[in-house]
């Protein structure tokens, strides 16, 4: 039987031996995992309990996207700063520091600092890991490499958003992101002990 890319970067290591990229990976299946939660939920979210118009649901979508190309623009500014290593972690804060103004969000702008905050720390994580990843792992095995994490990747899409939307449906939807608070709090002080957050520079 033919081995699939997939297949053939597991059996061959590079993923999940490779200490950096395993941390890393593991990283940003649970970070897109709460994100697809919260995703699935956050418009109903805005629109049914807080009542905010089609206006302020686009004015939060684009006060959010804002925030993202604000962290595309700096973080080569912020990497002359601290290691890349130490920056990948601490962005984790502004994570905790988004979904708190969620869990207690009583109107659209609130919603739409903690999307500008979230979506500044997914472009500084995202251009950070893109650029270690790329220098660590061989030429011969990127594309396989980069293949194998995207499609682990996009299997938390779904399941995020069916999780999300069943929880909406019976239960209170700010618990959700109380669930979120809690597992960058627990990403943030577990990668503060691991190798990627000391060494990589």
């Amino acid at each position: 039987m033919k081995r699939s890319p997939f297949g053939k970067v597991l059996k061959k290591g590079e993923l999940f031996n490779n200490s950096l990229l395993k941390v890393t990976t593991v990283v940003i299946f649970f970070q897109n995992f709460g994100f697809s939660l919260m995703m699935g939920v956050l418009v109903f979210f805005a629109v049914d309990q807080l009542q905010a118009t089609e206006a302020q649901v686009g004015l939060y979508i684009s006060i959010g996207a804002a925030g993202g190309l604000v962290g595309v623009l700096i973080v080569k500014k912020l990497a002359t700063l601290l290691p890349r290593g130490k920056i990948y972690t601490y962005t984790n804060m502004f994570d905790v520091v988004a979904f708190t103004i969620l869990a207690f969000a009583t109107s659209w702008w609130m919603i739409a600092i903690a999307m500008a905050l979230f979506n500044f720390s997914t472009s500084v994580s995202n251009v950070i890991y893109l650029a270690v990843r790329q220098e660590i792992t061989p030429n011969h095995m990127l594309g396989r490499v980069s293949g194998s994490i995207a499609t682990l990747v996009q299997m938390t899409m779904p399941l995020g958003i069916i999780a999300g939307g069943l929880w909406a449906e019976f239960l209170n939807i700010r618990f959700l992101f109380v669930i979120n608070i809690v597992l960058s709090a627990v990403i943030l002080i577990s990668l503060l002990r691991t190798t990627f957050h000391k060494t990589v520079k």
